[in-house]
């Protein structure tokens, strides 16, 4: 199916109309208006809707940049005209076709740039900015499930409008396990350790499917997304080991090296954890960064104690008082040892990460703003491990989600402005 990508500038009023069609279609036009037409380049749109819809008091001095793809077949129908400079090429489609030209378009008309005219005071549609968010919020599910499973799933645009997919991910919950849960409980209170809880889930609690799910994850999802386990399979750990009340366990689990973000609110993410990785093959004793990651682990530990010792304290053995007073030394002794890329790199390290993806990772800056979801994205694709085949799909789903929030961002800013004035 081949397609063309058009655009077109657009006032507050059209873009509220837009969204009741659930951001699929384009509003009739009206009897003055004979002709549709979109531009063929994201240049032409943006200088419209900057000099022109900023100042149109019809679409209340804002102005919308859409972006969308059509069947190359329909658009073949209708005339280019130029009508000024080099870029200022528009498609038109007379007013009577519009309807079978938004037929053609494919999934949904995105809005990726905005632009506000001095005179513009506040929104005439309260709920414009919820419905926008929620539209970055399919762009970010999309772009998420891409980067969190090795499988590379999209998420069809469909299933945001009917949840056939999420309705099968729900009846999948009810066969996650194996046995009747109080037999399961019962036998997981014999357990004594993380290497033994581990087996016991896989062998005993998880079915085929479970197991095929985790081990379709990207390391992305422990590293960065552990949290998310805290009301599916950690929620399931938590009542299995009756909130680790053996002691014995618990014992394990204070001394289990996971390099996990998610310890649980009883320690089951460490479980959780070392789960993953033997799904995964990547279990620290079994790495050939073992070593590695010993050797700086030492150095920062010696790091810390001879901090801690040209304060004449014990590293572990210090009082909250204590702490409090050297507080802002020992951050600003962090910082100028580069303990936090020790601490990243032992991490990466662990998961099997070469050198030369460590090297990439940490050189992304995490404190530049106007490029924060471009760092955020660059960190997230090292982490799931996306290829060079993949990065044309991958960059394409980014930039769908960027483009999104980055409109919803500004409107937010905007609308909390006007109402502190």
């Amino acid at each position: 199916m081949k397609t063309v990508t058009l655009y077109r500038p657009i006032g507050e009023k059209e873009l509220a109309l837009i969204a009741e069609s659930g951001f699929k279609a384009f509003p009739p036009r009206l009897e003055w208006q004979p002709i549709f037409y979109p531009v063929l380049n994201e240049a032409y749109a943006c200088e419209i809707a900057s000099k022109w819809n900023t100042n149109d008091e019809f679409g209340n001095y804002l102005g919308f940049v859409t972006k969308f793809d059509v069947l190359e077949e329909t658009f073949l129908k209708y005339k280019v005209e130029n009508v000024g400079g080099k870029h200022h090429n528009e498609l038109w489609v007379p007013a009577e076709d519009l309807e079978h030209f938004n037929q053609a378009i494919v999934n949904r008309i995105k809005i990726i740039k905005v632009f506000v005219g001095p005179q513009f005071k506040r929104f005439t549609d309260e709920l414009l900015i919820d419905e926008l968010r929620y539209e970055s919020s399919i762009y970010e599910t999309r772009v998420n499930c891409f980067l969190e499973t090795k499988s590379r799933r999209i998420v069809s645009f469909s299933s945001f409008d009917n949840n056939d997919e999420f309705r099968e991910e729900e009846n999948d919950e009810e066969e996650e396990y194996k046995l009747d849960f109080e037999i399961l409980r019962n036998q997981a209170g014999l357990i004594d350790s993380v290497d033994d809880a581990v087996t016991f889930i896989i062998e005993k609690c998880l079915t085929a499917n479970k197991i095929k799910e985790i081990k379709d994850e990207t390391p992305l999802n422990p590293i960065e997304k552990s949290i998310r386990y805290h009301f599916g399979l950690n929620m399931f750990l938590r009542n299995l080991f009756s909130r680790m009340k053996n002691e014995r366990l618990k014992k394990s689990i204070n001394s289990y090296e996971t390099f996990s973000n998610n310890y649980g609110e009883f320690g089951e993410g460490v479980i959780t954890n070392a789960l993953w990785r033997r799904l995964h093959n990547c279990e620290l004793q079994n790495s050939s960064n073992r070593n590695q990651v010993e050797k700086i682990k030492a150095q920062i530990d010696s790091l810390y104690d001879d901090f801690f010792k040209q304060k004449g304290l014990v590293r572990g053995k210090i009082t909250f008082e204590q702490y409090d007073d050297i507080e802002n030394e020992l951050r600003t002794y962090y910082e100028s040892n580069n303990i936090s890329d020790l601490n990243e790199r032992v991490k990466l390290l662990s998961y099997g990460f070469s050198e030369g993806e460590i090297q990439e990772y940490l050189s992304v800056s995490d404190d530049d703003d106007n490029s924060f979801w471009e760092n955020h994205f660059r960190k997230a694709a090292i982490l799931a491990k996306v290829q060079d085949y993949e990065k044309e799909t991958y960059t394409r789903l980014r930039d769908d989600y960027i483009e999104t929030v980055s409109v919803v961002d500004k409107l937010i800013e905007l609308n909390n402005l006007n109402n502190e004035n």
